[in-house]
């Protein structure tokens, strides 16, 4: 993937339709919270997430409440 200083929307996209290609079947995950997912890796250097969605920890995303 890009580094964050680089992506704009549409590379946004293309690597949220990745991600959600590569573990939508297995992880029954949403395109929405593979959009996510890039956008907390990638543009937000991994931020922590206020979540009660179970696939966001499942990703490997630090979430809070635990």
């Amino acid at each position: 993937m890009q580094s964050h200083d680089t992506m704009n929307d549409d590379a946004v996209r293309l690597a949220a339709e990745e991600v959600f290609k590569k573990l939508s079947k297995d992880k029954k995950l949403s395109f929405f919270d593979a959009l996510s997912f890039v956008i907390i890796t990638e543009l937000l250097d991994g931020m922590f997430s206020l979540t009660f969605d179970r696939d966001f920890k499942n990703l490997g995303l630090t979430v809070y409440p635990e």
